[in-house]
């Protein structure tokens, strides 16, 4: 039986799709401390579920770039990441505006790096269709 070995792909870090992973692994880590320590309130609570499993997601994908484990399946990763990527985007998008309702510091400083992250997700997105459908 042979045995493969993992190679890491640290190259991916230099492209457009590990850029903008790093950059909404960031974005989506800011996020869920700004609003962590802001206190409990529902409004909270769903904000920390979304940006919880954006981050989870995206590191996920991170991985199996990284270590070229998304090589060995035949899965079209591009098409699967743009469908998070919306999902994120649409997610991100009302539960940051309902966290600036709640207007305290940490909970507007949330709702910033939501913004932001919903910018990183959108250029994600963009980078996933011009590779997919214009190359």
């Amino acid at each position: 039986m042979a045995t493969e070995n993992l190679i890491l792909g640290v190259d991916y870090f230099k492209t457009g799709s590990g850029i903008s992973k790093i950059v909404e692994e960031v974005a989506n880590f800011f996020a869920i401390v700004c609003v962590a320590v802001g206190g409990a309130s529902p409004t909270g609570d769903a904000f920390l579920v979304c940006a919880f499993f954006a981050f989870i997601s995206s590191a996920a994908l991170l991985i199996l770039y990284v270590t070229q484990l998304a090589a060995r399946f035949d899965i079209p990763w591009y098409k699967v990441e743009f469908g998070l990527c919306i999902l994120w985007i649409v997610f991100y998008i009302i539960v940051s505006s309902l966290t600036l309702i709640i207007w305290t510091p940490a909970y507007t400083a949330g709702a910033i790096f939501g913004f932001f992250a919903v910018f990183t997700y959108g250029a994600d997105a963009f980078l996933k269709v011009k590779a997919t459908y214009f190359t």
